[in-house]
């Protein structure tokens, strides 16, 4: 039996082959080589088998690089042996504080005689490389390599300098820029524009010190807000680096309010991506109270004006919620003064982060509040069912002083209804009222425990028959100290402590525990009675998506009858940050409860980390077990 890569010579014909696969015992599959001389396929021999590569452009030795900037090489191989793929390795060295290490890159295939494209920029380090490319093909025996030398890699970028510029500051006047060029040994240029018009009398060539402040006399500008940009390149390299501020500039005499935001915000973003503006608000006429309205695609969101004080210290941030594919007009509104700024959303056509909302009762979200809004509207949390497109759920807010507490930023940047200083809420809410459920339920919370003052355990497992082959272990309440959360009644419903949760039937039980100080998304499931003729129906929790606890309630001999009317959240033992609350009249499944904890995150990269767990490609999401281990 030959081996892979064996010569083979056919003796009928006198042509020699090489084994390029072995599929079986009996099956091996060669190729031909062309062997000079032969008088068989003839052709030339392997060894001068011609076989070319040809730079084409980006590298030369000597070239100097800018690190982290891209900066694309291209070449091409060539071969005559009837070969269809070109092979291509990189190795790159580097050498930098006296230490040298080198790097290979590839293989990459690509067909013979077609241009590659490498972004050698990207993946250069500082200091000295040589790069070495070479090229063989699917069967020569053979490699052509090309080096070069010498190639410098250095930094070169604009750096900001906020202490002696703020873009949060408005301007009267002419008024002085800051920057600092960093790019040792290179000869650099500096120019800057305003809203896209070059001052040319601004320019700064031939700067050949790196690190060094440099100050810019801008002229005076009209009333309004303009965007300031200083871009620099140099002579040694294509590549350039700029800086660019939206920023404030006051005419005397002029009271009109400006608006103006952070460059940051982006010109387009993928579906479910998170989207926050970043402005600021100036009335020559007041600092404090001011009022801004927001608009999404023409229309005022429910929870605008909101009033804002000046400081220049820090951007006033709107997390824009509800946005919609395609392009997207997010509109702030001061007085007479608007801005509108245009963010087109691209289809996430990898993801599925959307809310699982068949059933859905309740749906209180967090997110896009603020305390900022006018006293009616922050102290406003409804929700309209999905389910029956009728039932509308009002929150309501007891000794919140909206001040250290109500809607809160996190420090995640998360927005969630701070519960503490001896606030609470109440939200009504009667689904556990018949003694067989005609309808499964789900209950998911999403929150955050903080600054803990009681530790109680909720729940306490006892051991009968422990000498016993088969010992029986309950589970029990012991106490209710230290509930933050109670939909409980008639010892039916379930409650949330400051480190687990647990949901009791009349004579079943379920809990599970977590941790303070971490955002915990915690979903109780409750099948219908009616599901099926089984008497025996299951109670689950889950605890960030992972099944945590189950338990069987029995549909004749077993109670869910609370009579319970209203959900309660206080701070007596601990603070609360609640992100989501959501009841639904359906049988979540494992499938839906992930979804929902990955739509609630709003994380893509989480969704990458967890996609192989959750199928989608059938339209329903199926769950992979094995792959949660």
């Amino acid at each position: 039996m030959p081996h892979l890569n064996d010569l083979i010579l056919n003796a009928s014909n006198g042509s020699f082959y090489r084994v390029v696969s072995i599929n079986s015992a009996t099956e091996v599959l060669a190729k031909q080589l062309t062997v000079a001389g032969s008088g068989g396929a003839g052709g030339g021999s392997e060894s001068n088998v011609d076989l070319t590569l040809e730079v084409i452009s980006g590298i030369a030795t000597g070239q100097t690089y800018v690190f982290g900037q891209s900066s694309n090489i291209v070449f091409k191989g060539n071969v005559d042996n009837g070969d269809t793929k070109m092979i291509y390795q990189i190795a790159i060295t580097n050498t930098y504080a006296g230490t040298t290490t080198t790097k290979t890159y590839g293989p990459f295939n690509e067909d013979t005689n077609k241009e590659y494209t490498f972004d050698l920029g990207s993946v250069l380090k500082l200091g000295t490389n040589s790069v070495k490319i070479s090229v063989s093909s699917d069967n020569a025996n053979k490699t052509v390599n090309r080096n070069f030398t010498l190639l410098n890699c250095v930094e070169m970028y604009l750096k900001e300098e906020p202490e002696d510029f703020n873009p949060l500051k408005y301007f009267k006047g002419n008024f002085n820029f800051y920057c600092t060029p960093v790019g040792a040994d290179l000869t650099k240029t500096i120019e800057i524009e305003i809203d896209g018009n070059p001052l040319p009398e601004l320019t700064k060539t031939n700067i050949t010190l790196s690190g060094e402040e440099l100050q810019f006399s801008i002229p005076a500008q009209s009333h309004g807000m303009h965007t300031l940009k200083a871009t620099m390149t140099c002579a040694e390299s294509a590549a350039k680096s700029s800086i660019s501020y939206n920023i404030c500039c006051i005419e005397e005499g002029n009271d009109a309010p400006v608006i103006w935001y952070n460059t940051s915000v982006p010109d387009s973003i993928i579906n479910h991506d998170s989207l926050t503006i970043e402005y600021m608000v100036y009335n020559p006429l007041s600092s404090v109270g001011i009022e801004v309205h927001y608009y999404l695609n023409g229309t005022e969101l429910s929870t605008s004006p909101q009033e804002v004080d000046y400081t220049p210290t820090s951007w006033l941030k709107w997390r824009v919620l509800n946005y919609e594919v395609g392009q997207n007009a997010i509109t702030l509104r001061t007085g007479t003064t608007t801005v509108s700024i245009p963010v087109e959303v691209l289809p996430d056509t990898k993801r599925n982060l959307d809310l699982y909302t068949t059933g859905l009762h309740v749906n209180l979200a967090a997110a896009g509040r603020s305390n900022n809004e006018n006293s009616q509207s922050r102290s406003t949390w409804e929700s309209l069912s999905n389910y029956d497109n009728v039932t509308k759920t009002s929150v309501q807010f007891n000794n919140f002083n909206w001040y250290n507490n109500g809607w809160i930023m996190d420090d995640d940047g998360e927005t969630c209804l701070r519960i503490s200083n001896g606030a609470s809420i109440d939200i009504p809410l009667s689904v556990l009222n018949t003694k067989s459920l005609t309808e499964s339920l789900a209950f998911e919370l999403v929150f955050k425990v903080r600054n803990v003052k009681n530790y109680s355990t909720l729940i306490n497992t006892i051991v009968e028959n422990p000498e016993s082959e088969n010992p029986t272990i309950k589970k029990q309440v012991s106490s209710t100290d230290g509930v933050w959360c109670s939909y409980y009644n008639n010892s039916i419903g379930f409650c949330m402590g400051t480190q687990e949760a647990f949901f009791k039937s009349k004579n079943a039980l379920v809990s599970g525990r977590y941790k303070e100080d971490e955002v915990v998304h915690v979903t109780f499931v409750i099948e219908a009675a009616s599901a099926n003729s089984n008497a025996n129906k299951l109670i689950y929790i889950y605890i960030n998506g992972i099944n945590s606890g189950i338990t069987k309630y029995n549909i004749e001999t077993d109670s869910l009858s609370s009579q319970c009317r209203t959900l309660k959240i206080n701070s007596n033992y601990c603070d609360v940050d609640l992100y989501n609350l959501r009841v639904y009249k359906t049988n979540l499944t494992a499938q839906y409860v992930i979804q929902n904890y990955l739509a609630d995150y709003n994380d893509a990269g989480l969704y990458d980390m967890n996609n192989n767990i959750v199928d989608y490609s059938n339209g329903v999401p199926s769950i992979n077990y094995i792959k949660m281990l």
